[in-house]
């Protein structure tokens, strides 16, 4: 499953985040997540009159690897993608998939509705359906005094 938090304000993100980067790191192994090594996933973001929807390709990761924290018009996305153990010895030809840490956050156009945001993993892909807050206008009559 994957790890979707809901905070009400941004300090409360922070010091989420903070807590989890802390707990990220105790009791790996060095050759599973590298403290200094980062990445970042290619995703998409689409608008619906709604919605947005978020896809980001984490191929090789669980949804218990990613962490969606969510707020008003924030959102971040983190995890670690660990490198598969390969027997010795073994001589290495090319490298191109990154390993390692990754966290990707930023502020979307408008309000979203947090309690209501949804995170799925199928095939490799995280989708993330965040509905959008829906201000209703009001038409206020002038009088005159």
């Amino acid at each position: 499953m994957i790890n979707l938090r809901i905070v009400s304000d941004l300090n409360a993100m922070n010091q989420g985040l903070r807590r989890l980067l802390d707990q990220m790191f105790v009791g790996l192994d060095a050759r599973v997540c590298l403290h200094g090594q980062t990445w970042s996933p290619q995703m998409d973001i689409y608008e619906t009159p709604d919605v947005y929807i978020i896809v980001m390709e984490l191929s090789g990761m669980k949804p218990e690897e990613v962490d969606v924290i969510v707020d008003r018009n924030i959102i971040k996305i983190s995890g670690c993608r660990q490198q598969p153990t390969l027997s010795s010895p073994v001589h290495v030809h090319q490298m191109e998939i990154d390993y390692g840490v990754f966290e990707r956050a930023f502020r979307l156009p408008s309000s979203i509705k947090p309690e209501e945001a949804t995170a799925t993993s199928e095939q490799g892909l995280l989708k993330i359906i965040l509905p959008k807050e829906v201000h209703q206008q009001k038409k206020i009559g002038v009088t005159s005094e």
